[in-house]
């Protein structure tokens, strides 16, 4: 029998009325304390695929010209959108794992329900920088798109996920891996 077949008993996946019969004291506290390590760990990966995403998908726009290229570069960014998938998934097991535990609560302010209007890159359009007209596909912007965003953005409309304003998404700010291209090459190392 292969581990990864094994259907592991964990609380939330039992029955409420049978937790107090099944369990010994403070297991439950341990599993939340899981669950929620695993909502915390699946964040973070989905906005380092992001980051990684948003950067692919620009230096494509600026520097990938060619069909075996572009077609390359497609494939990277369709590993990158299996990822965030996977991990997308990771997250709500966990969330719905941990709603099961613990039912409605503070921990909900911070660990939301994952929708996929959430799963976006943080803003990185410039007004002044005409040129920044790719969309989340890596394809250009149409002028109705362009136009709308534009107004929004004069409007002092901006918008950013939750996901981004997590405890750790970004580091410390100390990180100078997010700031040059060495993170985007380990990201697609792991490709």
């Amino acid at each position: 029998v292969e581990a990864e077949s094994v259907c592991l008993w964990l609380l939330s996946s039992v029955a409420t009325e049978d937790q107090e019969s099944v369990c010994i004291e403070g297991l439950v506290e341990k599993e939340e304390c899981l669950q929620e390590a695993q909502c915390h760990d699946a964040l973070e990966k989905i906005c380092a695929l992001q980051q990684a995403k948003s950067h692919l998908i620009t230096f494509k726009w600026w520097n990938i010209s060619g069909q075996r290229k572009n077609t390359q570069a497609q494939s990277s960014l369709e590993a990158l959108d299996n990822k965030i998938d996977l991990n997308t998934q990771h997250y709500k097991d966990a969330h719905n794992a941990l709603y099961a535990l613990c039912g409605p609560g503070d921990w909900m302010k911070t660990l939301r329900t994952l929708k996929s209007s959430d799963l976006v890159p943080p803003v990185t359009f410039d007004i002044d920088n005409t040129a920044n007209c790719i969309g989340s596909d890596g394809h250009a912007q149409s002028a109705k798109q362009m136009k709308d965003m534009v107004k929004h953005l004069r409007e002092g409309y901006q918008q950013v996920s939750w996901i981004w304003s997590m405890d750790g998404v970004l580091g410390d700010g100390k990180d100078s891996k997010l700031n040059d291209g060495e993170f985007l090459m380990n990201q697609l190392v792991c490709l």
